[in-house]
């Protein structure tokens, strides 16, 4: 079963890849979103995604997933993984789900979504709508039917490092227009060349002196998976405040920073946006974005 559906993902990708026109070198995302681009008559329609039902247990952490608004590259990389390492990563996993159960974390991602909304009144985002379908495809539906000329992305995803030292909250921010600039198929408004803007942020919380992946699995999935709860409010809750900070980044900030000494915390690594008592804040080019780390505390 598990080498059917991947033999039908792998298909997926590559009828993806094969529909896009070929070019010598992709264009960097637009993950600036100028003054004058800010405001859009008629406002945007937003669309909140969490393609997942249950914390994630990839190899691959959400951290590494290249597109912002399509995510089939991601898909395709942990297809890859070895069954021997899938099979550990499962096994450390199992009884933190089951724990988490009745942990809502759609409405986590929802409430970060509105919370992040409120503090960029000139986004004029309406009303999230949210969908489990976090496929390209699914978003072109989505921004076919839009009432707006612009809609606003919020792909949601969250798991556990592959050594199981940290829960990882990710979410891909992108606008596309709905209006087609060139022919091609409807999803192509979503390939990462045509956004308007694209942006990842991510929020690591990490365990406090963490030791083999046997061990710090055992610590999150304690006292009901109580640890992990608490991670995961904090992760979502971050990321939401970390959405208006993105979305306001100017030329001149992303000049600075690049221009920066790039640091490594907690084998994460990117040019110091600022660091205190909460955690650390790192940029980097996309496609990982702005990373905030933090360690919790037993």
């Amino acid at each position: 079963m598990i080498r059917m559906q991947l033999r039908g993902v792998c298909a997926a990708v590559l009828m993806l890849c094969a529909a896009l026109p070929a070019q010598a070198a992709p264009k960097p995302l637009k993950y600036v979103l100028p003054e004058a681009a800010r405001p859009v008559a008629g406002g945007r329609a937003v669309q909140v995604s969490v393609g997942q039902a249950e914390l994630g247990s990839n190899i691959n952490s959400t951290l590494g997933f290249a597109m912002v608004a399509g995510g089939a590259v991601g898909v395709l990389i942990e297809a890859g993984v070895g069954a021997d390492r899938a099979q550990r990563a499962q096994l450390g996993i199992t009884p933190i789900r089951r724990s988490l159960m009745d942990f809502d974390a759609d409405q986590l991602a929802i409430d970060s979504t509105k919370s992040a909304l409120a503090a960029m009144p000139w986004l004029e985002g309406q009303e999230p709508a949210f969908t489990r379908d976090a496929t390209i495809f699914g978003k072109s539906d989505f921004l076919t039917a839009a009432p707006t000329s612009q809609v606003v992305y919020f792909t949601y995803a969250y798991d556990m490092a592959p050594d199981f030292s940290s829960v990882n909250v990710s979410v891909g921010i992108a606008i596309a227009n709905r209006e087609q600039a060139k022919k091609g198929q409807p999803f192509t408004r979503l390939l990462d060349k045509n956004l308007v803007y694209g942006q990842r942020v991510s929020s690591v919380v990490r365990l406090a002196n963490p030791t083999t992946p046997a061990e710090n699995a055992q610590r999150w999935a304690a006292n009901d998976s109580a640890l992990t709860k608490k991670a995961l409010t904090l992760a979502f809750t971050e990321v939401g405040a970390l959405i208006p900070r993105a979305l306001t980044l100017t030329d001149a900030d992303a000049a600075s920073l690049n221009a920066a000494e790039r640091k490594t915390i907690a084998s994460l690594g990117g040019k110091p946006m600022e660091e205190d008592a909460g955690g650390s804040l790192l940029f980097n080019p996309l496609p990982v974005g702005l990373i905030h780390v933090q360690t919790l505390q037993d």
